[in-house]
């Protein structure tokens, strides 16, 4: 019984409710796309891991060189046949960067201040990227797994990531990661500044005592296309938020944002979906695309 509705059930089945679409869709790209790679993030730690990530940014028009525009009033996801027209421009304004950085603060104030609330934690974090195209031998180090979904128009290449603000006698590398995209779902929000793509990748650690870093890369130089990163990380439960500006050797500034999901945890609880088992893969989909719109929404005025 409803209390201003009288007799009233939700559904001519009962109580049964409708799955939320757009989160069933964003789960079964996810789904698919983590099960059929058996392959990637397992047994040896050397075969690379999955990352999952959601970025900010715009959908922009291959032909008019336009942020696309489609007759719907709701948030979309796009197939991979329009996404193929499509390119997406992962960035934001100065403006935007601030209020987000704004209200990501203020979360991180309010999750330490309310008693149950699961703490949002935060790193600021300075960091320099380069990139090298690998050589004969830095293809050589990458395993099979890696190599399996090499685009041979895309040739892969070495980040390397060093702490700016590394303490004298550390070492200051954080990472020297090859990454290789392996899928990406695009999303259109009207009436947002933002659109969103979520992307599947494997990223293949390099960082490693059996590998010399010069001998993996042409010339053996790793100092090609330096950019600087000024990096606010928001953590919070199994997922984090990274929030960037980025300035390149030429002094241009661009500012990103970008939501990843914690992969490993994922693929369990896809695989338990998988063999019908209880799972919480679902919710954690769920949880992915609410922190995608809560950032969206983000009041700009």
């Amino acid at each position: 019984m409803h209390p201003f509705l009288g007799p009233w059930e939700p559904c001519i089945k009962g109580n049964m409710a409708q799955p939320d679409q757009f989160s069933l869709q964003v789960g079964k790209y996810l789904f698919e796309e983590i099960l059929r790679r058996p392959d990637v993030g397992v047994g040896n730690a050397h075969n690379g891991a999955l990352e999952i990530e959601a970025k900010l940014g715009t959908l922009v028009d291959r032909n008019t060189d336009q942020r696309v525009h489609l007759p719907v009033m709701n948030p979309a996801v796009l197939d991979r046949n329009m996404s193929s027209r499509l390119r997406f421009e992962s960035h934001m304004t100065e403006a935007h960067h601030k209020r987000l950085n704004e209200f990501l603060n203020q979360a991180v104030q309010e999750s330490a201040a309310l008693p149950g609330r699961h703490r949002l934690d935060y790193k600021h974090r300075y960091e320099i990227d380069s990139f090298a195209q690998l050589s004969a031998a830095g293809f050589d180090a990458l395993p099979q797994s890696a190599l399996n979904y090499l685009d041979q128009a895309r040739q892969p290449r070495l980040r390397t990531s060093i702490n700016e603000r590394a303490q004298p006698g550390t070492d200051p590398v954080i990472a020297r990661i090859v990454k290789i995209r392996l899928a990406d779902l695009d999303i259109f929000v009207p009436g947002s500044p933002f659109d969103c793509r979520i992307s599947i990748n494997i990223e293949v650690d390099m960082h490693r005592p059996d590998i010399n870093p010069a001998a993996i890369v042409e010339g053996g130089d790793t100092k090609i296309g330096e950019r600087k990163k000024d990096r606010l990380s928001y953590t919070h439960s199994v997922y984090s938020v990274d929030l960037t500006q980025v300035k390149s050797a030429d002094g241009r500034k661009i500012h990103e944002l970008e939501i990843e999901v914690d992969a490993i945890k994922l693929r369990e609880q896809a695989e338990r979906e998988a063999a019908g088992q209880p799972s919480g893969f679902g919710d954690m989909v769920q949880g992915l695309v609410n922190n995608m719109f809560t950032l969206m929404r983000v009041p700009f005025n």
